[in-house]
């Protein structure tokens, strides 16, 4: 059963540009880190909605299993990046469903 994982930030302007950068690589990295990961996108919201508020991100992410993902919440790489997500967001809500 794969599992899709979506995660969506509100991030604040004064996310600090050198933070931005060792986040940004940290994702990226993720599916070579962290077993499990079947693939994994992100990116800003591109404006095209009238409404949308400013600085909203969405992450998408695929996993092999239930177990995987489990895995992944507490796993170090994911911990070290929420460092850099999460005191430069104003909201982070995350949703995990069957596919």
């Amino acid at each position: 059963m794969t599992i899709r994982h979506v995660t969506i930030l509100r991030l604040r302007d004064s996310f600090p540009a050198e933070d931005w950068a060792t986040w940004q690589e940290g994702l990226n990295a993720l599916p070579d880190r962290i077993p499990g990961i079947v693939s994994l996108r992100h990116g800003r919201d591109l404006g095209l909605v009238a409404g949308q508020p400013p600085g909203s991100y969405a992450l998408v992410a695929d996993f092999e299993s239930a177990d995987a993902l489990r895995a992944y919440y507490p796993h170090p790489e994911h911990e070290r990046l929420k460092g850099y997500s999460f005191p430069n967001a104003d909201l982070v809500v995350t949703v995990d469903f069957e596919l």
